[in-house]
C-alpha cells in the first residue's frame, strides 16, 4: 500500500533534512514535516480500520510537497546570507556562554500588564458569551463546540484588546526564558512573568481554544531553544543538550493536554481515550485529503481567486463593505475513533486554490519566507534588542508552519490580523523594555 512507502519515504526525507542542516530540529522543513509525519503514521496504524487506500495523486503531492517546501527553505536560506551555514555549524562561543544583554521589566509595567490581563479577560469573555447566547446557544464553561464560530465573530474593539493580551503573555513568555537560561532575573520578575501567563492561559481554556494551548506551548519550546543554542552555539553537541532539555518539556505538554481534554472538550468527548483522541486529530486528515483528491468529498468551487487560502483577508474586505454574498466555507466531516475531524492537513487549501503543481509552488513560497526568515534570525551572533524582538514575532509565526498537520495556518497570515499582530508586537516590545535593554552588540 502507497501509505507505508509514504511513511518510510517521509521519515527518510525528514533525515536528509536533519543531516543537511547539521540536526538543527526547528528549521522550517523539520517543523513542518515532523508532525505530518506522525500523521501518516497514524493513518498507517489505522489504514485497516479507517479504509485508507492512498491514491497516487495524494501519494505524489504529499511528497513533493514536502520537497518543495524544503527547496523553498534552501531558497530562502541562500537569500539570508552566503555565510549562515558556517555560523550554526560551529560554536561561536569558544566554549563559554554568551553573556547577553540586560533583560528587565519595570514594577509599574508588570502592574500594567497584569491589570490588562484581567480586564481584557473580563470583557472578551463577556463578548463571546453574549455571541454564542445571540445565535440561540447555551455557551458552557470550557467546552469548544462553538469556540472557533464565537472567536471570528466577536466585534474588532474586542478582538483588538485580546490581540494586545496575547502579545502580552508572549512578551512575559520571552522575559521568562531568557532570564532562566541566562541564570538572571529575581524571583519577583518570575512569578510576575508567570502570572501573567497563567491569566492568558485560563482565558485560552475557558473559551475552549484547545488549538491556542498548542500555539502557545510551540512557541514556547521554539524561543528556549533558539535562545539555549545562541549563548551556546549552534553546534551538534549543544543541539543534542537543548533537545535532552526541550523532551521533558513536551512531555509534560502532552500530559497536560491529557489531563485538560476532560476539561476544554466538545460535548460529548469527555469519554474518548487520548490514543483515539491524538490520532483522530493527528492521522485522520491524510485519509480525508486523499478523499478529497479522488473526488469521494466533492471539491469546492469559489468565485474569487485563492478563497479558501485568502480566506482572511476575503473575510476583511467583506466586513468592509468591499465584497458582498461571500460563499461560507464548509469542511466536510467524518468519524474517525468516534470523533468527527473536518481538517485536511495544510494541503488541502493550495490544492483546492490552484490545483496538483499550483500547491506545490505554494508550499515553496511558504518554505521560502519561512526559511529567510528563521536563517536570517539565527544568522545574527549577538543578543540586541532587535535580535530578540525578530525571536519574539517569529516564534508567534512558527507555530503555523508546525501546525501544517492540521490545516494551512500559514497562508492565512496574508491578512489585516497578522498586520496588526506585528505592528503590536514592534510598540509593546519596546514599550515594556524601554531603555532597560543594553544596546551594546555583545558576541554570544
Amino acid at each position: 500500500m502507497l501509505i507505508y512507502v509514504l511513511f518510510f519515504l517521509t521519515v527518510a526525507i525528514l533525515f536528509v533534512v536533519l543531516a543537511n542542516n547539521k540536526m538543527d530540529y526547528m528549521t522550517p522543513t523539520v517543523l513542518f514535516i515532523a508532525p505530518l509525519t506522525v500523521s501518516i503514521m497514524f493513518a498507517m496504524v489505522y489504514s485497516e480500520e479507517w479504509d485508507v487506500n492512498l491514491c497516487f495523486e495524494t501519494f505524489s503531492l504529499l511528497l513533493l510537497g514536502f520537497i518543495s517546501f524544503f527547496i523553498g527553505e534552501m531558497i530562502g536560506k541562500s537569500l539570508a546570507g552566503k555565510k549562515v551555514h558556517s555560523v550554526i555549524a560551529r560554536d561561536v562561543f569558544g566554549g563559554t556562554e554568551g553573556q547577553g544583554v540586560n533583560l528587565s521589566i519595570k514594577k509599574r509595567k508588570y502592574v500594567l500588564m497584569i491589570c490588562y490581563e484581567i480586564i481584557s479577560f473580563i470583557i472578551y469573555y463577556r463578548a463571546i458569551v453574549s455571541v454564542v447566547s445571540t445565535s440561540g446557544k447555551l455557551y458552557v464553561l470550557f467546552d469548544s463546540t462553538y469556540a472557533k464560530t464565537a472567536v471570528s465573530n466577536v466585534g474588532f474593539g474586542v478582538s483588538t484588546i485580546y490581540k494586545v493580551a496575547i502579545v502580552f503573555a508572549y512578551i512575559c513568555l520571552l522575559h521568562l526564558s531568557y532570564n532562566i537560561l541566562r541564570k538572571s532575573g529575581t524571583k519577583i520578575s518570575y512569578l510576575c512573568d508567570i502570572v501573567v501567563i497563567s491569566i492568558y492561559l485560563f482565558s485560552i481554556l475557558i473559551t475552549g481554544s484547545r488549538g491556542d494551548i498548542i500555539n502557545f506551548s510551540v512557541s514556547m519550546v521554539f524561543m528556549f531553544y533558539i535562545i539555549f543554542c545562541k549563548f551556546h552555539g549552534w553546534k551538534t553537541s549543544t543541539i543534542g543538550k537543548t533537545v535532552k532539555k526541550v523532551i521533558p518539556a513536551v512531555i509534560l505538554i502532552v500530559l497536560v493536554f491529557y489531563i485538560l481534554k476532560n476539561i476544554v472538550n466538545k460535548s460529548g468527548q469527555h469519554d474518548i481515550n487520548l490514543l483515539n483522541m491524538v490520532s483522530s486529530y493527528m492521522g485522520a486528515q491524510i485519509d480525508l485529503l486523499d478523499g478529497l483528491v479522488k473526488g469521494d468529498i466533492q471539491m469546492p468551487q469559489y468565485p474569487l481567486f485563492g478563497y479558501e487560502s485568502f480566506y482572511n483577508l476575503y473575510q476583511f474586505f467583506g466586513k468592509a463593505g468591499l465584497i458582498r454574498n461571500m460563499t461560507s466555507i464548509t469542511f466536510k466531516y467524518k468519524a474517525y475513533n468516534m470523533i468527527g475531524c473536518n481538517v485536511y492537513t495544510f494541503f488541502r487549501r493550495p490544492y483546492v486554490d490552484f490545483g496538483f503543481w499550483g500547491c506545490l509552488i505554494m508550499t515553496m513560497l511558504c518554505g521560502d519566507v519561512f526559511g529567510y526568515l528563521y536563517y536570517k534570525m539565527i544568522k545574527n551572533r549577538y543578543i540586541t534588542k532587535e535580535s530578540l524582538l525578530s525571536l519574539l514575532i517569529y516564534s508567534f509565526f512558527i507555530n503555523k508552519v508546525f501546525m501544517a498537520f492540521f490545516d494551512d495556518y500559514i497562508s492565512f497570515q496574508v491578512s489585516v490580523n497578522a498586520v496588526i499582530m506585528i505592528v503590536l508586537f514592534r510598540i509593546l516590545y519596546k514599550y515594556i523594555f524601554g531603555k532597560t535593554i543594553n544596546h551594546s552588540r555583545k558576541m554570544i
